[in-house]
């Protein structure tokens, strides 16, 4: 019995230790792939002949890309910072982030994005957000403890909906075994103005500041209004506050 325990252990290893490797593989030629991808969304133009085309297929192209590797087993242990697209993840390095612009032309800039995240069970999981829903081109993540010391990521994004507009996304979010949780969501939208900072989130205290000029609306002055306010962080999700 013991014999024949070796026997097998013996055959499973090796085509073990194939299987990881060949997956180690795929990830490193698919990301050779994607960075040549990536030089050609750099070039191409919606403009050109054909132009539209071409940047559509290969944004899909991307997306089947990354969805193959990012679901991975291997890639949990992989630096997401070396795959392209990266453009950021948590301190924990349980959250990453994907996203590129569309680029199919007009002023409304619409990013794609890829969300993955290491489930509790330690597996790979991803999300490709709706662009339906939420077309913010995001970066950093930052990680917040909630009451009963879970991490909660927290995301702050933003594009250009015309030539003249600007719009801001703040998202909370709960990675769980199969999907990701929307705790909290709040966009401002606003006309471009370099006395305007939008979104600014005060780490220490862990507030959520916003501030823009609400258009259409004058004063006695005839000077257009601020609008501020803020939301704390509560341990749970945030709340607007005074």
């Amino acid at each position: 019995m013991k014999k024949n325990i070796i026997i097998c252990l013996s055959i499973l290893y090796p085509l073990l230790l194939f299987s990881q490797s060949h997956n180690d593989i795929i990830i490193k030629s698919t990301i050779k792939i994607l960075k040549i991808h990536e030089s050609s969304l750099d070039r191409l133009s919606p403009f050109d002949e054909g132009g539209m085309e071409k940047i559509d297929r290969l944004n899909r192209k991307v997306g089947e890309k990354l969805l193959e590797i990012l679901k991975m087993p291997e890639v949990v242990d992989f630096p997401k910072d070396s795959i392209p697209f990266f453009s950021g993840q948590s301190d924990d390095r349980n959250f990453a982030v994907f996203s590129w612009l569309e680029n199919l032309g007009g002023s409304f800039k619409m990013a794609i994005n890829y969300f993955y995240w290491k489930n509790p069970e330690g597996q790979p999981m991803v999300k490709e957000i709706n662009m339906e829903v939420d077309v913010a081109s995001y970066g950093n993540v930052i990680d917040l403890k909630d009451k009963e010391g879970e991490t909660l990521y927290f995301l702050i994004g933003g594009g250009i909906s015309c030539n003249t507009c600007r719009f801001e996304k703040a998202l909370l979010l709960k990675a769980g075994k199969t999907d990701l949780e929307e705790i909290f969501s709040f966009q401002i939208d606003y006309r471009f103005n370099n006395d305007i900072p939008g979104f600014s989130f005060d780490h220490e205290n862990q507030i959520l500041n916003y501030k823009f000029i609400e258009e259409e609306c004058e004063d006695d002055e005839g000077e257009n209004c601020w609008v501020r306010g803020k939301f704390k962080f509560n341990g749970n999700t945030f709340e607007e506050i005074e």
